[in-house]
């Protein structure tokens, strides 16, 4: 499940969501079905489920099962588990997998099927079909279920298969990091499309490997994926995984990546997951492209958009002010997101760590390719949305060609091509996606706090952990000023 967090969120699913197909009867699935469940320990389940505290044994006959299997006769199955665990706390480590699921239906343990599956342990590594229906559900109807990127649509004219050499021009192919119109030298299978301003544009196939990814990850399978496009968005890529000459056909595939953004930003992998099949495409058939045009300059698609660029008002007029970015009063969890923006900031400023300048450009650090923080927020240059924009301008590719050399990037060029509205705009993005990582059972000031550690350590840093920085500041007391400046700050309407 994990390879499809960011695709198509299907951690967000309960069993009740994914039982209203048909077919699917959850008074009849056994716990054995539900793999998850069998590397859970109780207290994984009780964090997943806090009400199962109140609950007596005999409730949750699973649970019942599993307590007698530790515990000395003597034990009384009518108190709660929430006082079981309070006099016999060694019991919150005992897994589901001791005992035989096999014997229970999943509603032995009440309020299983209205949980999410992201608030259980280690939900990634559970494959699709260990989670009852979940592969019967259909991609229109998942949690971020595909949509279409743009309105092209082409026929595909004829598929040709890897004798096909030295496809230089019409190319449509390629991938975020080297745009979408890459010549192709050799094993250049692909299909050619026609109709409108397509006519005669190539789609190279899975045997041209492009440049993919950013970032720590972008090292993953040499930095390679097949070349491609995203009519769908940056969910997944869509290949053309083989041709058929003879029967006239293309099969289509999906390729994946793996992310890891926010604190610590490790970047994205290449779209090298794969493949997953799509569809298949016969001669003279439409064929969705999204987005496209016939041409040299490269293309990128900035998250949740289309793939046409859209120049930035910034880059239009360079001597416009940069402090456009409006604040929202968007809230998530609770936590009012410009309120928590100005919490940073003061504590930020205060420890005088915080640039204060959207035109700031950090230190250039190279390994497989070179970057370097840009910006108010510090957002790091091989990052897919700050690359996206870059890429819309001139003076932006020039700001990452120079950073790829070592060279000099001024002030002023990043406040023209990488304007504080769109720095804010991601940066704000990280912060979402922070909330919604902390604790779920949390709120008020414990969440503000943790949310606090997580922006400071990484949202793998443990709780109240006391590491602390070159300044002294632990993770505990990071979170704790943080939350310090948000109350304050809420108080006074700021």
């Amino acid at each position: 499940m994990g390879d499809f967090e960011a695709a198509f969120k299907l951690q967000k699913f309960d069993l009740n969501q994914i039982a209203q197909k048909p077919g699917i009867r959850l008074d009849v699935i056994k716990l054995s079905d539900f793999k998850l469940l069998e590397t859970q320990n109780i207290q994984d389940l009780v964090k997943a489920m806090p009400q199962m505290l109140t609950k007596t044994l005999g409730e949750m006959p699973p649970i019942q099962e599993l307590v007698g299997q530790v515990l000395p006769p003597g034990w009384l199955p009518n108190q709660t588990l929430g006082e079981l665990l309070e006099k016999n706390p060694q019991v919150q480590f005992t897994q589901l997998g001791q005992i035989d699921l096999s014997k229970y239906r999943l509603t032995q343990i009440p309020g299983i099927e209205t949980v999410p599956l992201e608030a259980f342990n280690n939900w990634q590594s559970t494959p699709i079909n260990g989670v009852p229906g979940l592969a019967r559900v259909p991609l229109s109807e998942f949690p971020n279920a595909p949509a279409p990127v743009g309105n092209m649509v082409a026929l595909m004219d004829v598929p040709l298969q890897q004798i096909e050499q030295d496809r230089q021009k019409r190319v449509i192919s390629g991938s975020q990091q080297e745009g979408f119109n890459v010549p192709c030298d050799k094993d250049c299978m692909h299909v050619e499309l026609a109709q409108g301003g397509l006519q005669g544009a190539l789609w190279i196939g899975k045997t041209q490997l492009v440049r993919g990814g950013f970032g720590s990850l972008g090292q993953l399978n040499n930095g390679k994926e097949p070349a491609g496009r995203h009519p769908f968005g940056n969910g997944f890529k869509v290949v053309v995984e083989s041709v058929d000459e003879a029967k006239g056909t293309a099969t289509l595939a999906m390729y994946f990546r793996i992310c890891q953004r926010g604190m610590p930003d490790l970047g994205c992998s290449p779209y090298f997951l794969g493949p997953l099949p799509l569809m298949v495409v016969k001669e003279k058939q439409p064929i969705f492209v999204g987005n496209a045009t016939i041409e040299s300059t490269p293309q990128t698609i900035k998250p949740n958009e289309t793939e046409q660029p859209a120049t930035s008002q910034a880059a239009i007029n360079p001597t416009q002010p940069t402090n456009l970015a409006q604040p929202t009063t968007e809230a998530v969890k609770g936590i009012n997101i410009n309120q928590f923006f100005q919490a940073i900031e003061a504590v930020e400023s205060t420890a005088g760590r915080l640039p204060g300048d959207g035109g700031a450009v950090g230190p250039i650090q190279c390994q497989s390719s070179c970057a370097a923080p840009l910006g108010r927020f510090g957002l790091r240059s091989d990052r897919t949305e700050v690359q996206a924009i870059l890429n819309q301008t001139p003076g932006g590719r020039e700001i990452l060609s120079k950073i790829d050399n070592k060279e000099t990037v001024t002030k002023e060029a990043v406040l023209a091509a990488f304007p504080l509205v769109e720095q804010r705009q991601i940066w704000e993005s990280d912060i979402k996606k922070i909330i919604e990582q902390a604790e779920q059972n949390l709120s008020g000031t414990p969440l503000l706090e943790r949310v606090g550690q997580i922006f400071f350590g990484g949202k793998a840093i443990p709780i109240n952990a006391q590491i602390s920085n070159i300044q002294g500041t632990t993770v505990q007391e990071y979170g704790r000023q943080i939350a310090e400046q948000y109350l304050k700050i809420n108080l006074t309407g700021g």
